[in-house]
């Protein structure tokens, strides 16, 4: 698949409903970088710090998961970076009372 025809399908996914967002519990491993888009390519948002809470979506594009804080930073992480919660992660605030595995 193009470069271009990825970044675009990547764009389109961070615009379209937002919201309603399939997400999961899902929190971070290691330091990670929020990105613009699904690849290491994209500018860096901000550092995400081990133990932060996520709500991701439930499918990757290109290994990365779209993924919005309790802040409403919504951007994309590597799955390298990522591991479940126990509980899944309030869609529309981004904020969790689950415990971390």
């Amino acid at each position: 698949m193009p470069a271009y025809l990825n970044a675009s399908i990547g764009l389109i996914l961070l615009l379209v409903g937002t919201p309603g967002f399939s997400a999961q519990g899902a929190r971070i491993d290691s330091t990670a970088e929020l990105k613009e888009g699904p690849g290491n390519n994209f500018r860096t948002i901000m550092k995400l710090q081990k133990n932060q809470l996520v709500a991701a979506s439930n499918l990757p594009l290109e290994g990365f998961y779209k993924v919005r804080t309790a802040k409403g930073e919504i951007g994309w992480v590597s799955s390298e970076h990522l591991v479940p919660a126990k509980r899944s992660v309030n869609e529309t605030t981004g904020t969790s009372s689950s415990e971390i595995e």
